[in-house]
């Protein structure tokens, strides 16, 4: 299946309708690349356009579907939340910054204090797919 962009609140409405916001959902794998370093006289630098994080979801309440995010361009991102037992993922919010990047939690609020007591991305673009699509 080809990826969708996330570009328009509308299009963050219908990715969260289409994975019923990744409600019993849990976190199978994590990848994250960075091609952007680059040795310099006093140190190395480090470009955040060259990064990509991939999460591939797991979903129960939809059927046992696997979902796939794919962020680019990085600013931000914590996937670790306050307990470090692993946890269940029961809502997400998608949402725009005033800058335009994305803003992806699994809190309740995108407000900075909140959304850091969970898992987020801020990212310049996101995309997603169905790995596995089990919708009847």
């Amino acid at each position: 299946m080809e990826y969708l962009s996330i570009k328009t609140p509308a299009d963050a409405r219908a990715f969260c309708e289409a994975v019923n916001s990744l409600h019993d959902g849990e976190i199978l794998s994590v990848q994250y690349t960075h091609n952007g370093f680059e040795r310099k006289p006093d140190g190395l630098w480090c470009d955040p356009a060259k990064t990509q994080l991939h999460l591939t979801v797991l979903v129960t309440s939809i059927w046992d579907s696997v979902v796939e995010l794919v962020f680019e361009s990085i600013d931000e991102w914590q996937l670790q939340g306050n307990s470090l037992a692993p946890e269940d993922i029961f809502c997400i919010r998608v949402e725009f910054a005033p800058n335009g990047s994305v803003v992806w939690t699994t809190g309740h609020s995108t407000e900075p204090e909140i959304m850091k007591e969970n898992r987020y991305v801020i990212a310049h673009s996101m995309k997603w797919r169905f790995i596995e699509d089990n919708r009847p």
